[in-house]
């Protein structure tokens, strides 16, 4: 869990410098995620069960889970991490809506590095998210809802972010999903650096 404290508020400076009406959290999480990602290439990578081989990738094609009224489709950013949060939220948009309507085309779809879900989106505080083979690992993203926490001693309530990652643990020990979920958590309580 982490204190979603300067995660809204860079959200709430984004929606009002791009002028829109209302944003969602997610494209700052994919950008966090991409950064996390830059220090931590073996969760950025692909893992090939009849080879055993394993491919680390430099370049991050993010995908995002996406629910559509026939099911999960899972449009993917290609090169997400030469984007900047602005551009995400650019870049994010056609993709959704076009898997939303079943128009995605497979290069839309495919070549994914790594995989990210919000189920917050839908009020739900925490779940499992499944890896999506051959990827090598997924992180999932619970609701923002305020919990009591300890800011320098003393008991507040602040609005707090689950977060879950899985790997696929022929790839990944635990050290490595330690340091991985840890620097994660970082880079959104500093959220703020995100939209600077």
């Amino acid at each position: 869990e982490v204190d979603a404290t300067a995660l809204l508020a860079a959200r709430d400076a984004l929606t009002s410098r791009l002028g829109l009406e209302r944003m969602s959290v997610t494209p700052l999480l994919l950008r966090a995620t991409v950064l996390a990602l830059e220090q931590h290439p073996g969760f950025n990578a692909r893992f090939d069960v009849a080879s055993g081989e394993v491919t680390q990738y430099d370049s991050v094609h993010l995908g995002i889970a996406t629910a559509t009224d026939d099911g999960l489709m899972v449009p993917v950013l290609h090169d997400a991490h030469t984007f900047a949060v602005e551009d995400v939220v650019a870049q994010i948009r056609p993709l959704i809506a076009a898997a939303k309507a079943r128009t995605a085309t497979p290069e839309q779809l495919g070549g994914g590095t790594f995989t990210v879900t919000n189920f917050g989106s839908f009020g739900t505080w925490l779940g499992t998210p499944i890896i999506r083979v051959p990827e090598v690992a997924i992180a999932g993203f619970g609701r923002i809802a305020p919990r009591a926490i300890v800011v320098e001693g003393a008991v507040v309530a602040r609005p707090v972010l689950p977060i879950v990652v899985a790997t696929d643990h022929r790839v990944n020990d635990g050290a490595h999903l330690g340091a991985f979920v840890s620097t994660l958590e970082q880079v959104i309580a500093g959220a703020e650096r995100l939209v600077t």
